[in-house]
């Protein structure tokens, strides 16, 4: 039996965080879309002390760099800071921009080929657009 929390774990298993966040966001776990890509930053940051004590360089230096991690955590914060689908309220406004302006940063932006950012992007826009008509 394939339920939400293994789907999440298997994704988290193979270091893909993002996917998981966005698989939650879609089934409206917002606590376990947050807890998901801290998971992910802390994972990272984990990596890269262990690489660091090594000398080791991570192979896949995108997604195993602390700017990923950030962003991770980033995202995060945006999401932890939704507060519903009324986007007329003025809480909401400040959070919509700040989510908007957060999609603008080099590392999110549109240009990105990145399959890992797109889910990080899915994440934002997909709260962005809830209610909208």
């Amino acid at each position: 039996r394939f339920g939400l929390r293994n789907v999440l774990a298997d994704c988290e298993a193979h270091g893909h965080f993002g996917r998981s966040a966005a698989l939650a966001v879609w089934h409206g776990d917002l606590g376990e879309t947050v807890a998901a890509l801290q998971r992910g930053s802390d994972a990272i940051r984990l990596k890269l002390a262990e690489k660091k004590d090594r000398a080791q360089q991570p192979k896949d230096s995108a997604l195993f760099s602390s700017q990923y991690a950030e962003t991770l955590q980033l995202v995060a914060m945006c999401v932890a800071g939704y507060s519903g689908s009324d986007i007329q309220s003025n809480k909401a406004s400040v959070w919509k921009n700040a989510c908007e302006g957060l999609l603008r940063r080099p590392d999110l932006s549109d240009g990105t080929r990145n399959t890992h950012v797109s889910y990080l992007r899915a994440v934002c826009i997909f709260l962005i657009n809830i209610g909208r008509e």
